[in-house]
């Protein structure tokens, strides 16, 4: 059976002047396979983290910040830009899980911000948000986020352990 790029191509693709429409064609073909299987990837994780209270898009978390704190948007793009807070760029917009925060006070679990200070500079955003979701050898196979509260240190320590093999 033949495999891509072959089932793209006719006689005609074959003929003088003919190879830079095959290579656009390929282009686009390759473009959106990649976006098919980023949005696939951003479905998952959206779907993993429905199991733990969802995720709120930024905007909205600002105005739910507001009753909790006199300047909710400083607030939020501080914990944004100094990656306190797991943060997701999809849909056209920044989504944010909610099993970060205490529910009472609306402030960042302490073990999240461990976690995120043993993963940044090892892990892009994207790759934080799929660790807290993925099961972790470090920690028999769960999830890092079902031990969030139950046994923050391993989780913690899971962490450190992920970040010094990234870091090699």
């Amino acid at each position: 059976m033949l495999a891509w790029p072959f089932f793209l191509h006719t006689p005609a693709d074959f003929a003088p002047g003919a190879a830079a429409a095959v290579s656009e064609r390929a282009r686009c073909f390759v473009e959106a396979a990649f976006r098919r299987i980023e949005a696939q990837r951003l479905d998952d994780l959206v779907q993993s983290y429905r199991r733990s209270g969802g995720l709120i898009e930024a905007n909205a978390l600002a105005l739910h910040l507001r009753e909790r704190c006199d300047q909710p948007i400083s607030r939020l793009a501080r914990w944004i830009v100094g990656r306190d807070i797991v943060v997701v760029a999809g849909h056209g917009a920044l989504l944010v899980p909610l099993f970060q925060f205490d529910a009472d006070t609306g402030e960042v679990l302490v073990v999240v911000r461990q976690v995120l200070d043993e993963l940044n500079g090892a892990f892009d955003d994207r790759e934080v948000a799929d660790w807290f979701v993925q099961p972790n050898c470090w920690i028999d196979d769960h999830w890092p986020l079902d031990l969030l509260r139950s046994d923050p240190a391993a989780v913690v320590e899971a962490a450190r352990a992920d970040r010094f093999i990234a870091r090699g």
